[in-house]
């Protein structure tokens, strides 16, 4: 999976903010653009995960996120 962080857009972001809005993580709008609640959303879950919450989605990340309930690449 592509590393994300701000300022990343498409299709594997919406993936990221549809799994984190589904474990109500993530609250905005579902675009595929990696903006300030997709950041904070991102840190949030990486924290409660115990990973660095850098906010950059790479594969530690990917990894938690694929563990997440009802989650589909």
């Amino acid at each position: 999976m592509p590393i994300l962080r701000p300022g990343s857009f498409g299709e594997a972001v919406k993936t990221v903010q549809e799994v984190l809005w589904i474990s109500d993580y993530y609250t905005g709008k579902i675009d595929g653009i990696f903006a300030s609640l997709t950041l904070e959303a991102v840190q949030r879950f990486q924290l409660d995960r115990g990973l660095l919450g850098n906010g950059v989605v790479s594969e530690h990340t990917w990894n938690a996120l694929s563990d997440m309930p009802r989650y589909v690449y």
